[in-house]
């Protein structure tokens, strides 16, 4: 659920949804004008039947053509992820079973193609919006835009498209497809705004790939949009003003200034390490989805990748990638990110991200249901074939594999066995890779939290996910707008959960990360050191301030930080407990929060 609003202040409107994609743009609006295609029904007469299937398979072909045209046009301008996202919108262009439908529906009905055409590909449509799968209703817009690349062809209508911007502009549309986003490289663009959409959608993916700042999901509120009104558009925040006044506009130029100078300052630190005051020494390290995203990651200094979300691929392919597919993806981030380690997470889908191929049954409540390690050991040739994929490619340089969301010592022996099971088979077959690969989990559920020291003496190291723990420790769904004030890390009762688990691997030896959205929040750095934790693994924007943090922070200072904290009895006492140790750290200088 996005948090769309509206909020009027004098003559500027603010208006609320999705951070797509990072960054701030200050400029002029051009709305993509899309002609309506009305659809009729006709009867073909008996003799015109082949031909006008011939015009809906010319529709198609050309349909595949133009996007292959565009992927030729931007070829070394997108990574490879990027480029796959396109491929699957050539195949679902491709669909051999929905042509066989329609071209049965012509002989055997006699309708036109347009007709024909729509009736089927807007039946999957509406299955999937009413999946409660976020992840499959984000697919609804890319065939949207399938079925209006195809009915224009049919029609031999030309609708608008981001190449006809002619100045330095932001893009609004109602919905924009994965190819009309991928022609936005090198192009005009300077940000983007859509109607729907949402934070896992091929428009997010390849904005962020790309680099173009951009607000989705804003829905009611985009009829306000009207063409060449001038606008701010804030990724960060998922922020649009429109016609902000003088001193609007004035205070965002200024903020863009004074980030860039404080980044650049944070910047000069990049290659120091993560040091205490004291000396202790805290690894710091990037959460990443896109193989893009190494190179912004090293050059803020991250020192390793903490988390790769190895499901982003099955966004980008559309469907689960092959052994090949995602050995290709894992070893092109180890390479890059070589000799630094590269902790790879098995595939977290369920909840609100699901795959086809497992035939999921309908769940009431899928955060709670089949998802994660559960969905991994119900189908193990999945997860042997990821496991073998990732073993694959840790002949190229430093990797640890991660598995989410176990819930107790069970499941994690299981998942260990089927681990030297495919270390055995690719041994037999002489497939090189690393018998040394580290094994670990992620606790992000309180039995885990609860269970941690039996399961410490049975795994390599350990990342807490704070978000699920969050989630799950205070029975609030991170994505309920209505609960939003509920979710709240800094509850006693997680950041207990949280210091248990830390003193646990303290005690087996182990090394232990924290990898969610607290390890990137400035007032929890110096908390986290003090529980422990051997290394923070955050989004990489959130690195240096984070490093500026811990090099002014005394490590024996912090330990009896968090020994406060644990003594805290409400959110709004730890909060103010951290934010008065960062003033005081702070003092004389620009404070952090």
């Amino acid at each position: 659920m996005n948090n769309n609003s509206e909020i009027n202040s004098g003559s500027e409107t603010v208006i609320l949804g999705i951070a797509g994609a990072p960054g701030i743009v200050v400029g002029r609006l051009f709305v993509l004008r899309r002609d309506k295609i009305i659809i009729k029904r006709e009867i073909i007469p008996q003799a015109e039947i082949e031909s006008e299937i011939q015009k809906f398979r010319d529709a198609v072909n050309e349909s595949v053509a133009e996007i292959a045209k565009i992927k030729r046009n931007i070829s070394g301008k997108i990574d490879d992820e990027a480029a796959g996202i396109l491929e699957a919108h050539v195949m679902s262009v491709n669909d051999v079973e929905l042509h066989k439908e329609v071209e049965s529906i012509i002989r055997k009905d006699r309708l036109n193609a347009e007709f024909a055409y729509n009736g089927l590909i807007s039946k999957v449509i509406a299955s999937l919006e009413a999946s409660d799968s976020d992840y499959l209703r984000q697919r609804v817009f890319d065939i949207k835009g399938i079925r209006s690349r195809v009915l224009s062809n049919l029609r031999g209508m030309k609708q608008q498209s981001p190449i006809d911007v002619e100045v330095p502009s932001i893009i609004a549309a109602k919905s924009l497809s994965a190819g009309e986003v991928a022609q936005m490289a090198g192009s005009k663009v300077l940000g983007l705004i859509t109607a729907a959409g949402g934070a896992t959608s091929h428009t997010a993916l390849l904005a962020k790939s790309l680099n173009i700042p951009a607000v989705l999901g804003i829905e009611e509120k985009y009829s306000l949009l009207k063409d060449g009104m001038d606008l701010i558009l804030d990724g960060n925040q998922g922020k649009i003003i429109l016609s902000p006044t003088r001193v609007t506009n004035e205070l965002y130029r200024d903020r863009r200034r004074k980030f860039k100078r404080e980044h650049e300052q944070l910047l000069v630190a990049r290659d120091e390490p993560a040091l205490t005051l004291d000396g202790h020494r805290v690894e710091l390290l990037a959460n990443i989805e896109l193989i893009s995203e190494v190179d912004k990651a090293l050059a803020v200094g991250a020192e390793g990748i903490g988390l790769y979300r190895s499901e982003f691929m099955y966004f980008t392919h559309g469907c689960l990638p092959s052994e090949e597919q995602q050995y290709r993806v894992y070893s092109a981030i180890v390479k890059k990110m070589a000799p630094n380690p590269v902790t790879i997470r098995t595939f977290d889908l369920g909840g609100d991200k699901f795959i086809d191929e497992t035939s999921r049954p309908y769940e009431q409540n899928p955060f709670l249901g089949w998802r994660a390690i559960r969905i991994s050991l119900a189908l193990p040739e999945y997860f042997k074939s990821q496991l073998r994929a990732i073993l694959k490619a840790t002949v190229h340089g430093n990797v640890s594999i991660m598995i989410p969301m176990v819930c107790d010592l069970s499941e994690v022996k299981i998942a260990l066995r089927i681990f030297r099971d495919v270390q055995e088979e690719l041994s037999h077959q002489g497939i090189p890779f690393d018998a040394l690969t580290k094994f670990g989990v992620m606790i992000e559920v309180p039995s885990a939290a609860l269970s941690a020291d039996v399961i410490a003496s049975h795994v390599d190291f350990f990342s807490i996910g704070t978000n699920d723990l969050t989630q799950y420790t205070l029975a609030v769904d991170r994505g309920n707008e209505m609960l939003k004030d509920l979710f709240q890390s800094f509850h006693p009762a997680v950041l207990k959960l949280t210091s248990m688990t830390v003193d646990a691997a303290k005690r087996a030896c182990i090394p232990v990360s924290v990898c969610g959205e607290l390890a990137g929040d400035p007032l929890a750095a110096a908390l986290l050191i003090g529980f422990g934790a051997t290394s923070l693994s955050a989004p990489y924007a959130s690195l240096p301030l984070i490093k500026n943090i811990i090099r002014k922070v005394n490590y024996e200072e912090a330990k009896h930080l968090s020994e406060q904290a644990l003594k805290m009895e409400s959110t709004s006492e730890v909060r103010n407990l951290l934010a008065n140790f960062l003033t005081e750290i702070f003092e004389g200088m620009s404070s952090p929060i």
